[in-house]
């Protein structure tokens, strides 16, 4: 089984024997029971096999890499003999004259690069200026019903026919967004599991899928409410043009009676921790097939 890595920073490598005990942790914290819960996280007890590191951020552009980080990245990466994947947020015009000279570190690096995007301005721009780079559509725009405030997963089960159709409904399971993916050149989609239609069968037809673990997300926004912990109380709630990324290493617990499942904030963007069998169930079908799964787990 092939797993990619999201990292940060440099040097922040996970050896691959140590992501089933880093995820176990991940449960023990996030649901306060025993490691034992996530199950073994690995297929006929092989380890899993780290090809792709991702870095980058697909929610905050304030989490993008520098020119120089995204260099020590791909020296790295030639070393260790890995891919690499630059996850990218929406983006306005100024972020996007900021990223280009990353783009151009990256696309003439000596290991492989693909890039995935969260905004259509920015992926038609990537078309027309890096037309060799091999591009993924984000899970952002993958549109899916994930309120935890509907409670429990099992609870929902129950729900009529035409409630379950609304639950399990998402973007790129279309059959005709997949072909216009395909037509625009898109190699991959990458997604959640959803949290009340957790399946892990996405078929066999382009465009190739990744799926995250052990967290999805719930929501996000341009506004972080970490920034607001800095003084400056007149600023609360506003976009800013810089920031010192006070959020990064100190993802948030969100705790409510209502919560249907373990949520966790880090920076602008709200997360939930997949049910231990659901993680289970995903790595036995990655160990089946094609699919990639991205661990993001080192990242929060």
């Amino acid at each position: 089984m092939d797993i990619s890595l999201h990292l940060r920073r440099p040097g922040q490598e996970l050896p691959a024997q140590s992501v089933r005990l880093h995820a176990a942790s991940l449960y023990a914290r996030g649901t306060g029971r025993d490691p034992g819960v996530a199950g073994d996280l690995s297929v006929a007890g092989e380890d899993p096999v780290i090809d792709r590191w991702y870095i980058g951020d697909e929610f905050c552009a304030s989490r993008l890499p520098s020119v120089q980080v995204a260099a020590e990245f791909a020296r790295r990466a030639d070393v260790a003999g890995v891919a690499l994947t630059l996850l990218t947020p929406p983006v306005t015009d100024d972020q996007i004259d900021s990223l280009v000279p990353v783009l151009a570190r990256l696309a003439g690096a000596s290991v492989p690069v693909e890039v995935t995007v969260n905004d259509w301005g920015l992926l038609f721009f990537l078309k027309s200026w890096f037309p060799d780079l091999p591009l993924a559509l984000g899970r952002l725009l993958n549109k899916g019903f994930k309120d935890p405030r509907l409670g429990a997963p099992e609870t929902v089960k129950a729900a009529a026919e035409a409630d379950r159709a609304v639950l399990e409904h998402a973007t790129f399971d279309q059959p005709r967004f997949r072909e216009r993916a395909s037509a625009l050149g898109i190699a991959r989609l990458e997604r959640d599991l959803m949290p009340y239609d957790p399946r892990t069968d996405f078929g066999d037809n382009p465009p190739a899928v990744s799926v995250y673990f052990p967290f999805g997300y719930v929501t996000t926004g341009r506004v972080c409410w970490p920034s607001t912990f800095a003084p400056g109380r007149e600023a609360d709630f506003r976009p800013r043009r810089a920031c010192g990324r006070p959020c990064e290493g100190r993802p948030l617990a969100l705790a409510h009676p209502a919560n249907g499942f373990p949520l966790r904030q880090s920076g602008n963007t709200v997360f939930y921790l997949y049910p231990a069998p659901v993680t289970a169930a995903l790595l036995r079908r990655a160990g089946e097939g094609r699919l990639r799964l991205v661990y993001q787990g080192a990242a929060l």
